[in-house]
């Protein structure tokens, strides 16, 4: 348990940009994105970054979403209205399983 009554315990700095999307994934992990366009998995507990992954879509994350289904997914969303589903577990972005959509109205 990493609550005090002194509040914060620790920070740590997430890339580049302004942090815009949070959300929760498994038992003590988190996962976050923002402006800089990565997605960043964090051990709450061990307050440690497990995974880094860069570019997933192309302009600034907005929502990240865990999967009911996959606990090892995460679903991204961008300020274009693109949807990315990431196994973050992968170790290289070359292997990562990745699937986009795009939502147009034209």
């Amino acid at each position: 348990d990493t609550r005090t009554p002194k509040g914060c315990q620790a920070r740590i700095n997430v890339g580049d940009g302004t942090l815009l999307a949070l959300a929760t994934v498994g038992n003590s992990e988190i996962a976050v994105g923002g402006t800089d366009r990565s997605l960043f998995v964090f051990d709450v507990r061990k307050r440690t970054q497990l995974h880094r992954i860069p570019g997933i879509v192309k302009y600034e994350i907005t929502a990240v979403c865990a999967s009911r289904v996959n606990t090892k997914a995460v679903y991204v969303t961008s300020l274009d209205h693109e949807i990315a589903m990431i196994d973050y577990t992968r170790k290289s972005a070359s292997h990562l399983a990745r699937h986009s959509l795009r939502g147009e109205n034209r």
